[in-house]
């Protein structure tokens, strides 16, 4: 029985502060590795008006890209295809970038691989690739993210060229709850 107290982050107590719908994924490596695990969300997703996306996908011929920033984007991006009653097909004819593995894995788990992640894991990157490619330049994008997300991506495909729709799903909020169980927790050792 010796093996669980030789995991290499056995008897550390760290605080994870992600959301709760994105939390698990580490909670659960870090429990893997020993970790008692408080999981005290400092931030919540709040959904923004869906009828700007909705508006969006009912004209998703007419785009060449879809460019998504998060997991939370893809979540309300797929939520909103179903609503209107499609689902992957519908955006067979579309490429799309993605910010991150794990926002492409989102997608994945969705049945869409993205066409382009980049190794580094910020908008910077993901425009470096894109301006890398000869299927860019020129082309109409649809830009889904958080609001308030930084200006990177959209600016510069504009800067190639693009015509670009930005199309804010989200919002991060403080998590009020999540804080004060913090702060119990950190009054409480």
């Amino acid at each position: 029985i010796a093996w669980f107290d030789q995991r290499p982050l056995f008897g550390k107590r760290i605080v994870v502060t992600r959301a709760s719908a994105q939390a698990s994924g580490l909670r659960d490596a870090l429990a893997r590795r020993g970790a008692e695990v408080l999981e005290l969300p400092a931030l919540r997703v709040e959904p923004l008006d869906a009828a700007p996306l909705h508006a969006a996908l009912q004209r998703i011929d007419g785009y060449d890209w879809i460019v998504v920033t998060s997991q939370n984007a893809v979540a309300l991006l797929w939520d909103a295809l179903r609503a209107s009653g499609r689902d992957a097909r519908a955006l067979a004819a579309v490429r799309i970038a993605c910010v991150g593995r794990s926002t492409a894995d989102a997608l994945l788990a969705r049945g869409l691989a993205a066409d382009v992640v980049p190794r580094r894991f910020v908008a910077e990157a993901v425009l470096e690739a894109l301006s890398a490619r000869d299927d860019v330049r020129g082309r109409r994008a649809l830009y889904v993210a958080a609001e308030g997300a930084r200006p990177v991506l959209p600016d510069g495909l504009i800067a190639l060229g693009c015509t670009v729709d930005i199309v804010s799903v989200y919002r991060t909020v403080s998590d009020r709850e999540g804080a004060g169980a913090l702060r119990g927790a950190l009054a409480d050792g």
